[in-house]
């Protein structure tokens, strides 16, 4: 049975997605490793068919950044060969292309690994990132997570529907209870609906961008 998660994007990331002006791309893929800026997919029980909902939290509100179904967890050399052309080698250093990449084309953030990564958890891109999708506080209320270890739980530090922090839950990917996944799905499809009507008119556009962009930058890395 496929399950879904939560992970939360640290406020520096947030930060960066704005700067490079990703926001309405699409979201494809979501990266994993040892630190708590990214948690490791395997470590936490996450499995393809599984869903993860990256979502950033702003003045003590909820936002759901998108939404990705996952197909593949692969090792971030295997990612970055496939999408990019880098060699699949554990020696090169991809972290320098990916500097280079970025430099050049700032919008390719989002496909692109940062920091001590080593998972990259790639889906189909259905849904575009975005940062204005609330969680209204009634749900978060409602909301209950659980691990492969712990009991389930609420969420803490909640008051008045506000989250005062996140600390417990940075460094994660917490699994929803089966009624808050099946919550979670409809607000995320009714804030979706709203937000973004013409979504499959934007997401056709990106794709074709998209095919261009990656044509243009499969080259020799060496």
């Amino acid at each position: 049975m496929a399950n879904a998660f939560l992970v939360v994007f640290p406020r520096w990331r947030f930060k960066e997605y704005m700067r490079a002006g990703c926001v309405g791309q699409r979201l494809r893929v979501l990266f994993g490793g040892p630190h708590q800026s990214a948690p490791s997919f395997k470590t936490f029980g996450v499995l393809p068919g599984d869903s993860v909902y990256p979502v950033s939290v702003r003045s003590g509100v909820m936002h759901i950044v998108g939404r990705l179904d996952l197909d593949r967890i692969l090792p971030v050399t295997r990612y970055l060969a496939m999408r990019f052309g880098m060699p699949a080698d554990d020696n090169f250093p991809w972290w320098d292309a990916v500097d280079r990449l970025l430099a050049m084309k700032p919008k390719l953030l989002p496909l692109l690994p940062r920091g001590c990564i080593t998972e990259a958890a790639v889906g189909k891109g259905r849904t575009t990132i975005r940062f204005d999708r609330a969680v209204p506080g009634e749900v978060l209320e409602r909301l209950r997570l659980t691990s492969r270890t712990g009991p389930e739980r609420a969420l803490r530090y909640l008051e008045n529907g506000q989250l005062k922090s996140v600390q417990t839950l940075l460094g994660r990917l917490y699994r929803l209870t089966d009624q808050s996944a099946e919550e979670f799905t409809q607000l995320y499809a009714r804030l979706v609906h709203e937000a973004e009507p013409k979504k499959s008119t934007h997401l056709a556009a990106t794709a074709s961008r998209d095919s261009a962009t990656h044509s243009s930058i499969r080259s020799g890395w060496r």
